[in-house]
């Protein structure tokens, strides 16, 4: 049991240290929105801005709770008396989290786009700069970066999981 217990702490670290960087790069998007929204001159792209702030600086905020959390899961198994059902389910706990974390993410920068690119339009009557910067650029990071990552975090999740239930039924 210790063994597995080591191990899921040791998994939870790395995802905290993830999670720190997650972090650490929204809070720098952040404050970079926060400039733009504070130099901008056009009215028409304040509300896009606002809610790729919020998304952002929310982002930020969900996964330093995820982390305290995670440290606190950690301190209660390193405590003892913790169960092998318990030490699975938070595998499948850390899974539910990626994927809400994920889809809100994804729908707050894609409505934020969506705003910013129809505000650039707006101001310029550009319809490819406003086609581009409210469809193509949420559609390519989704479909071409955070899909890819997701599928990837989750396979490693089941890898792990089923790894650990061979090692806590020997």
């Amino acid at each position: 049991m210790a063994a597995a217990v080591e191990r899921v702490c040791s998994l939870s670290g790395a995802v905290r240290t993830h999670n720190a960087k997650r972090v650490r790069f929204s809070l720098i998007v952040a404050l970079l929105l926060a400039a733009l929204l504070w130099r901008t001159t056009w009215p028409s792209l304040r509300p896009g801005l606002i809610i790729l702030l919020i998304g952002y600086f929310g982002t930020a905020m969900l996964f330093l709770y995820r982390n305290a959390k995670l440290a606190a899961e950690d301190r209660k198994m390193q405590a003892g008396s913790v169960e092998s059902e318990e030490i699975l389910n938070w595998f499948d706990r850390q899974q539910r989290f990626a994927a809400w974390s994920t889809r809100a993410e994804t729908a707050l920068r894609t409505a934020g786009f969506l705003v910013l690119g129809y505000g650039f339009w707006l101001a310029t009557r550009s319809d490819v700069i406003a086609l581009l910067l409210g469809i193509g650029y949420p559609a390519l990071t989704y479909f071409g970066m955070e899909r890819r990552n997701n599928r990837r975090a989750a396979q490693t999740l089941r890898t792990e999981k089923e790894a650990l239930t061979k090692l806590l039924h020997q």
